[in-house]
């Protein structure tokens, strides 16, 4: 398992405060406002975590980002 960023940290700090807090995930645009960043920039951040195996999500849905280890 790669280590995460220290950006990519905030992002899925953000993402599990989130679920634990409202009991289902965020939207890309809600990480997005949080992070004070761009769309774009955001869904990339979320596909690294993907491909570093820490959250998974399913393409063209809302609310799908799951966290997959922490």
């Amino acid at each position: 398992m790669q280590e995460l960023t220290e950006r990519q940290l905030e992002f899925f700090d953000y993402i599990c405060t989130y679920y634990q807090e409202h009991f289902y995930p965020p939207t890309f645009r809600e990480i997005a406002k949080h992070c004070h960043m761009s769309l774009s920039i955001a869904h990339r951040h979320v596909i690294a975590l993907v491909n570093k195996g820490y959250v998974d999500y399913i393409p063209r849905r809302s609310r799908t980002v799951c966290i997959k280890r922490r």
